[in-house]
């Protein structure tokens, strides 16, 4: 059944006019969001989750080590007391034990786009002329802002559709249209 809806959503997206690119050395790799988010884990079927998790390492694999990059979410709250006002983190989410890491180039977001991240723009400096492709979670959240952003800095934008998870199929469809919109490509592994 998953491999149908998996069939049936590269074919939608390949009719909906999404160019697809071949791999040469001019990508970056932007591994979203891929942490232990419980409520994420109760909204998909476990089969799901493992295989997209399966598609991701896959995915990480394929890229040089160099051009992996990892981004984290760090959530920050804003506290009202009589003492006064201050901002404080919440404890985030390791990455996935599954996940596999192949260096140290983690950056933390506290905000859905990626591109806030500590750090990264000057990372990215170090390549110039590069694509990103993003993977991770969630399609209507992170990876949806992380990608309008990559499009307005005049990055090109690149996404695997197997390697983003959405909390319904209607949803991943609904926001890959929305991507196309954008201008972001798929990227053929």
């Amino acid at each position: 059944m998953k491999n149908i809806l998996l069939n049936i959503s590269i074919a939608f997206l390949l009719s909906c006019g999404f160019s697809a690119q071949g791999q040469d050395d001019n990508y970056l790799l932007m591994v979203i969001d891929v942490q232990e988010f419980e409520n994420v884990k109760e909204e998909i079927p476990t089969e799901v989750y493992q295989d997209f998790l399966k598609e991701v390492n896959g995915v990480i694999e394929s890229f040089e080590k160099e051009k992996v990059i990892y981004i984290r979410d760090l959530s920050l709250v804003l506290s009202l007391s009589f003492k006064g006002k201050s901002i404080d983190t919440v404890s985030f989410p390791n990455f996935e034990p599954d996940l596999k890491i192949v260096n140290e180039h983690v950056f933390i977001k506290t905000e859905g786009d990626s591109f806030t991240a500590d750090g990264l723009e000057e990372y990215l400096l170090k390549f110039p002329d590069h694509k990103i492709v993003v993977i991770g979670l969630i399609a209507d959240g992170c990876i949806f802002i992380t990608l309008k952003s990559g499009v307005k800095h005049d990055y090109d934008m690149y996404m695997i559709p197997e390697a983003i998870l959405a909390r319904s199929e209607i949803s991943k469809e609904k926001y890959f249209r929305k991507y196309k919109k954008m201008g972001v490509k798929i990227y053929k592994k």
